[in-house]
């Protein structure tokens, strides 16, 4: 193992895709990745 480059590897998840919009407050509770649920920001609209 000297100067090798290895392959960059991630995790893929399926996603959903919606054919009519959603408003984004709506999957914010959904979404672990966000830890400030209460931030203005998150629900305007």
């Amino acid at each position: 193992m000297g100067n090798e480059t290895l392959p960059l590897r991630i995790k893929l998840k399926p996603i959903k895709i919606f054919e009519k919009l959603i408003k984004f407050s709506q999957i914010i509770p959904k979404l672990k990745f966000i830890t400030n649920r209460k931030g203005v920001w998150a629900f305007n609209g």
